[in-house]
């Protein structure tokens, strides 16, 4: 949770040593990469490797076991596609996002106001 603060701060650098931490400790204890590996991606478009967050946003994607962890793994995934231009493809991820989200309230997963706002980016 403190490296989504950072994140939302723009502190990479503090946010990169929680991750860091954090994808040692779900590796030990087999629980939490999903998300780790979905804030990573985040913090790969914040710092303009698109490559790495879709990378990262497609490993969180396949370990999602709730719908709120598929959520913010395509809204990462998508985010990627964004970056490097694959805007059909981003477009499908945060499409499915949004579908998936129905009004639900942002605990455990970005907001639908993140998911349309990222959606307005990608041309129609």
């Amino acid at each position: 949770m403190r490296a989504q603060a950072w994140l939302g701060q723009g502190q990479t650098a503090l946010a990169t040593a929680d991750l860091e931490r954090a994808l040692a400790l779900s590796e030990v204890l087999h629980w939490g990469g999903t998300e780790v590996r979905q804030l990573y991606a985040e913090l790969e478009l914040m710092q303009q490797n698109p490559k790495a967050a879709l990378r990262l946003a497609q490993q969180a994607l396949e370990a999602a076991q709730s719908e709120a962890q598929r959520i913010n793994a395509l809204y990462s995934r998508g985010g990627a596609w964004l970056a490097l231009g694959a805007f059909k493809n981003a477009r499908a991820d945060l499409e499915q996002a949004l579908t998936l989200h129905e009004g639900r309230p942002r605990f455990q997963c970005v907001s639908a106001e993140a998911l349309q706002a990222r959606l307005a980016m990608t041309p129609q």
